[in-house]
């Protein structure tokens, strides 16, 4: 997931006008890992992009299936679908500047959350698919 977000028609030029823009990417695999990624875009046609790993954190293992950011209140929610174990998970964390996440809490579900969505007055409640 983006840290910062743009509407996808606008993304790429604004990217690719600036002489470097950087965006951190939150990724999740069956590995069990969450992945900050640091994508800097850079020279004409961003001929010049770097991507680096700068964070990593298992709190959401063994089977992370779905990312949802919250921007505004920089927390980070994981589902883990439980693949390997009888039951869910939702995790959440904190995102700092830096990339770097701090599990706040781990709370188990039914098996098998596989996606999760902010909603209501100031974002305060969280829908998970099951």
């Amino acid at each position: 997931m983006m840290r910062d977000l743009f509407a996808p028609a606008g993304f790429l030029p604004l990217l690719l006008s600036s002489p470097a823009a950087a965006t951190l990417l939150y990724v999740s695999s069956y590995s069990g890992a969450i992945t900050t990624l640091n994508l800097t875009l850079s020279g004409n046609n961003a001929t010049q992009s770097t991507l680096r790993s700068i964070s990593s954190s298992n709190g959401c293992a063994p089977s992370p299936s779905w990312l949802q950011l919250d921007q505004v209140n920089s927390r980070l929610y994981c589902t883990d679908e439980g693949l390997t174990t009888n039951v869910g998970t939702i995790s959440s964390f904190t995102t700092g500047p830096d990339g770097v996440l701090q599990q706040l809490a781990k709370t188990e579900t039914i098996s098998g959350p596989v996606s999760a969505v902010i909603y209501g007055d100031k974002g305060r409640g969280l829908a998970v698919a099951q």
